[in-house]
């Protein structure tokens, strides 16, 4: 199964796992480009009431069409219990687009179970498997939950 890794990043981590699934599952790669800045504390206080109010943002148009995927593996840190507004956007865009999806992210958000009901309700879909580390995990360990969530993708959910 043809697979791509979608990924939205403001600190580098969900950049770093979303590569590291895509070398792991041989998968393509995408990066989803905000326009709206969210550098700084600034940004980062626009980005969370964005994604408290469930905003969409502008997102540089993506390459890869993700009709042309089995899977697509989504990566993007959870802002208030939802996906980042570049996320957010991504999916509502390629909605019609998905044969399946799957979610991952390194957030300190402490909610998880709140994205994967934000994406299926975006999306459309049940996800087929679902990851979040926190990001204490990212920066000590976290290879058992990963080895998991791969294994998850590779048996299909």
């Amino acid at each position: 199964m043809k697979i791509l890794v979608a990924y939205y990043s403001r600190t580098g981590h969900n950049q770093a796992l979303a590569g590291k699934i895509a070398e792991t599952l041989n998968a393509d790669l995408e990066e989803i480009i905000d326009l709206k800045s969210r550098k700084g504390i600034v940004g980062w206080i626009i980005g969370g009431r964005d994604s408290m109010t469930k905003q969409l943002t502008k997102i540089k148009k993506t390459t890869k069409n993700p009709a042309d995927y089995g899977l697509t593996i989504l990566a993007s840190p959870l802002w208030v219990g939802t996906a980042a507004p570049a996320m957010r956007e991504y999916v509502t865009e390629n909605k019609d687009k998905f044969q399946s999806i799957a979610v991952a992210s390194v957030s300190g958000d402490g909610r998880p179970q709140t994205v994967v009901s934000d994406i299926e309700e975006l999306s459309g879909l049940k996800l087929v498997s679902a990851f979040h580390i926190s990001d204490a995990e990212f920066k000590n360990d976290y290879n058992q939950k990963f080895d998991d969530f791969i294994k998850s993708i590779i048996k299909g959910g």
